[in-house]
């Protein structure tokens, strides 16, 4: 629903497995063209790309526990 995976459980292990993987797979395409992009178009790419993750409904995770938190 709305791009937050909740399941049927009402915890929240397989909606941080998503983002987890969806930033580590977009990290690791960037990695690939490091020495060929300049710093502030990395730094650009980064919040395009990297930060949405993050922000989008970030208020409703404020019951994460600290594991998921940190992760």
């Amino acid at each position: 629903m709305f791009g937050i995976d909740n399941y049927n459980t009402l915890t929240w292990n397989g909606h941080v497995s998503n983002i987890c993987k969806g930033v580590y797979k977009s990290l690791n395409q960037l990695k690939l063209y490091k020495s060929m992009l300049p710093i502030p178009l990395r730094k650009q790419l980064i919040s395009t790309l990297i930060f949405p993750y993050f922000d989008y409904c970030c208020i409703v995770y404020n019951d994460l526990n600290a594991e998921l938190n940190l992760k």
